[in-house]
C-alpha cells in the first residue's frame, strides 16, 4: 500500500495486480492489467510508490524488478545479484529504491528508480536475525 492508502499492489502465484481506491463507490478498482512478477514462494518484497506509478518486486536470491505505469504496466528495469538472500525486502521512497539482503551480515543496497546502485553497505543483523527494512524521509 502506498503512503496515502490510495493504491495497493497484491501478488498471487506469479501475478501482480494493482488496485486504486475509488472514493465515489468506496471500493477497490483494478489499476491496469495484472502482470507477471515473482512467485508466491520467492516474492519477498513488493512496494508501490506514493503516486502509484511504480511497483518494485523483490525475488529472493534472484532479482529486483521495477514496473512502471503509463497506459498499462510494463517492466522498466531489473537488476540481479548473486546472493542467496538478495532482495528479501524492498521499499520505494521518492526517487530511491532500498533493497535488503539478510544474513549474519545483512547488506543494504540503495538504487535510483532506474536501478543504478548509489550505495551499498553491510550491517550486522539483530540477534533474532531481523528481516525487512524501512526508510525515513
Amino acid at each position: 500500500m502506498n503512503a496515502t492508502g490510495e493504491y495497493i499492489a497484491y501478488t498471487h502465484t506469479n501475478s501482480v495486480q494493482v488496485y486504486v481506491y475509488n472514493t465515489n463507490t468506496q471500493s477497490w478498482d483494478t489499476y491496469g492489467s495484472s502482470f507477471t512478477g515473482g512467485t508466491t514462494a520467492t516474492t519477498s518484497g513488493i512496494a508501490i510508490s506514493d503516486d502509484g506509478m511504480r511497483v518494485v518486486i523483490g525475488t529472493v536470491g534472484v532479482k529486483v524488478s521495477v514496473y512502471t505505469y503509463d497506459t498499462d504496466w510494463s517492466l522498466s528495469h531489473e537488476v540481479q545479484e548473486n546472493h542467496p538472500n538478495f532482495a528479501d525486502g524492498c521499499v520505494i521512497q521518492g526517487p530511491y529504491i532500498l533493497v535488503s539482503s539478510s544474513g549474519e551480515y545483512g547488506t543494504v543496497h540503495l538504487y535510483t528508480s532506474s536501478l543504478e546502485r548509489v550505495y551499498k553497505t553491510s550491517i550486522r543483523a539483530t540477534p533474532a536475525g531481523g528481516r525487512g527494512i524501512a526508510m525515513d524521509q
